[in-house]
């Protein structure tokens, strides 16, 4: 795990070299008795650098994570942002419709108000014809509305039919009584 491994003084002084063996020549035991602080100060700066190092790594991939989480976080937000809209813009149809529905049932309401005025006002030219003055001069509108027609005419003709038709039945009867 460690790129450089560090030695302290007593390793340095037990172990003359790992590397070439116990029979190599060591500089730093023999010759430079002097300079084995420094090299031992240099393993502590070492070592603290590595730990440094290592602490900046933890922290590296900390904000990795935090950022693939934020990034995540985003993705998901504007997911929720689309289903919202895509929401919004189905309610306002729907809000579009119901006003548009609103509308043509004022114009039903409009014209059924009107509708029943014309009645009313037929009805009541229906009465005043039935029950008017004179009423062999009133007058009756046909169901068809092609036309006005005197109801002292149509009386009449009914009344001239009913005779007709008593009186063909009495030729009838004193027909078989003869024969």
């Amino acid at each position: 795990m460690d790129a450089f491994p560090t030695r302290t003084t007593q390793d340095l002084a037990r172990h003359p070299s790992s590397r070439h063996g116990p029979s190599v020549f060591n500089p730093y035991r023999q010759s430079f008795p002097a300079l084995l602080p420094l090299i031992v100060m240099r393993g502590e700066k070492a070592d603290a650098l590595k730990c440094e190092l290592l602490r900046a790594r933890i922290q590296l991939e900390k904000s990795q994570m935090e950022v693939s989480d934020l990034k995540l976080e985003v993705e998901t937000v504007r997911n929720s942002q689309g289903l919202a809209e895509r929401q919004l813009a189905e309610l306002q149809r729907l809000f579009d419709e119901q006003v548009a529905s609103v509308s043509q049932l004022a114009t039903v309401e409009e014209r059924k108000s009107e509708l029943e005025l014309e009645n009313a006002s037929l009805r009541t030219r229906l009465e005043q014809a039935l029950h008017g003055p004179g009423n062999s001069s009133s007058l009756i509108s046909r169901p068809d509305g092609s036309g006005l027609m005197r109801s002292s005419s149509l009386l009449h003709t009914t009344r001239l039919e009913q005779r007709v038709t008593a009186l063909e039945s009495e030729n009838a009867e004193l027909r078989r009584k003869q024969a």
